[in-house]
């Protein structure tokens, strides 16, 4: 019954020239319930993204605008001396980053990697620490025009951490490259 729906949801979206991805589906039920949305894009970290698989990342905001996102001291997370390992904030700030793009993505397959970073640590930091992204509007849609353009771009966004007393310990710099392949059906 669940495959069926899911066919007939993705051939009405189809037929008007949407497609369904976790993003489109999380901008949809995020209207009606923005918790559960959190939750859910969280839970679909771990099975979208295998190689982040059992890092715990949790969405505890996503709008068109902001995202955070909290890399959890989980013993895998951690180096040896107990704080998360610089690799698991990167790792989380790159899903954050590309989370927020996703939701602005056109239609088609749109796809976001890192071609330089800099991480710089402010302070010494324990428990949990929370990845926060802004993306500007005029960025968004100056990036956006390259794409529609050029069917690809290149951006700098920079991401802040904060442990859980909301001090901010680090702050990575970071360069995306974004590429999008229109779909058969995207303008």
């Amino acid at each position: 019954m669940l495959s069926t729906l899911r066919k007939n949801l993705e051939k009405n979206l189809k037929d008007r020239g949407l497609s369904l991805r976790p993003t489109d589906l999380a901008a949809l039920v995020e209207g009606v319930a923005p918790k559960s949305t959190r939750t859910a894009l969280s839970y679909a970290l771990d099975f979208l993204r295998p190689f982040s698989a059992g890092m715990g990342f949790r969405i505890t905001r996503l709008s068109d605008r902001h995202v955070e996102l909290v890399v959890p001291a989980r013993k895998r997370n951690q180096d040896d001396e107990g704080r998360i390992h610089e690799g698991a904030l990167l790792t989380g700030a790159l899903e954050a980053a590309r989370l927020l793009w996703l939701r602005h993505a056109p239609l088609g397959e749109f796809h976001v990697h890192m071609s330089r970073t800099q991480f710089h640590v402010v302070q010494d930091y324990t428990g949990d620490v929370r990845v926060r992204m802004e993306l500007p509007e005029i960025q968004c849609e100056t990036v956006l025009a390259q794409i529609r353009a050029h069917q690809r771009a290149e951006t700098e966004v920079t991401l802040h951490f904060f442990d859980e007393k909301e001090k901010s310990v680090a702050e990575a710099t970071m360069t995306l490259q974004l590429k999008h392949i229109p779909g058969l059906n995207a303008p």
